[in-house]
């Protein structure tokens, strides 16, 4: 299974150089907003390009409000990458950083 990161956590990810924080929705919602230093992989595409990854290195996945990205990482999971995803997503990290300032 993959793991659960919350907000806080993913900030701590951000620029970690042996992370590759992917951002599995369309391209244009990627174009629109997304985490900087995210790669666009879009979800239909994930399974097939899986080979690209390295198994060494984690992986955290996001969408807009998380459902998309934990079928993904449950998926990736399964073939056994390390895997995270963003708890509440791209919705909620932005939720995190309106409050927290």
């Amino acid at each position: 299974m993959p793991e659960l990161i919350g907000p806080r956590e993913m900030m701590e990810y951000i620029n970690r150089k042996n992370v590759l924080i992917i951002d599995v929705r369309d391209e244009q919602a990627y174009l629109d907003r997304h985490i900087i230093g995210a790669v666009h992989i879009p979800y239909e595409t994930l399974l097939k390009r899986k080979y690209s990854l390295n198994k060494r290195n984690p992986v955290i996945l996001y969408c807009d409000r998380g459902n998309l990205s934990l079928r993904a990482a449950t998926k990736l999971s399964d073939c056994g990458y390390t895997v995270m995803t963003l708890a509440g997503g791209l919705e909620g990290l932005q939720e995190y950083l309106r409050t927290a300032q």
